[in-house]
């Protein structure tokens, strides 16, 4: 039994002019922050402090900040309290299967939008195989996200004579038994390029 889960924060302390002020905030605020502080450097520069999750900062929160400001915020932090915090561990599966480079421990109030967009990422980086391919990802043991691969449907009907009524079942049981088969040992091929493309920024 997990009596509590925390996690670390830092303080983090930005230098923004004050035009950008409403997306800095707005940034912090996706990304978990707790304001603490609010102040004038001079008439036209503000100083913002907020208690971040590191997991947040180093999700290339600055190269964010950077692209709020247009490159005009600075950013210094330090370490923070740990504190309390609902977490889980987000999965990837394919056809019930962990990847194992692929899992990060999220908020869970992020674990929905993070997992659809995984799952979506995932499946435009697989090929179509013999047997469907089920990309789901896991929040803890709950599904949060499903994209499926509907398998090829071979033609072996196509140059069968439409008379032929016994082979053409007997082609088509052959068939549905090959599927069973590559089901059953989880026979799924995925290239590793699919990997390096779903892991890539």
């Amino acid at each position: 039994h997990v009596a509590e889960l925390q996690e670390p924060y830092v303080g983090a302390t930005i230098t923004l002019p004050e035009e950008y002020i409403g997306k800095v905030i707005e940034l912090c605020e996706a990304n978990r922050g707790v304001q603490k502080e609010l102040s004038y450097f001079t008439a036209s520069q503000v100083i913002l402090k907020y208690d971040l999750p590191l997991a947040h900062l180093v999700d290339d929160f600055f190269g964010k900040l950077k692209g709020a400001t247009k490159g005009y915020a600075s950013l210094d932090y330090e370490e923070a309290a740990w504190q309390r915090s609902a977490i889980v561990k987000l999965q990837l599966l394919v056809n019930k299967q962990p990847v194992d480079a692929v899992a990060r421990v999220v908020h869970t109030s992020q674990a929905e939008r993070i997992g659809h967009a995984w799952v979506a990422k995932f499946k435009a980086h697989v090929d179509r195989q013999m047997s469907e391919v089920v990309i789901q990802a896991a929040a803890g043991r709950r599904i949060v996200a499903r994209e499926t691969i509907k398998p090829f449907r071979k033609d072996v009907l196509q140059k069968l004579h439409a008379s032929d009524v016994s082979r053409r079942r007997k082609l088509l049981e052959k068939q549905k038994e090959g599927r069973k088969k590559l089901r059953a040992v989880g026979n799924i091929a995925i290239d590793h390029t699919a990997f390096q493309g779903f892991l890539a920024k």
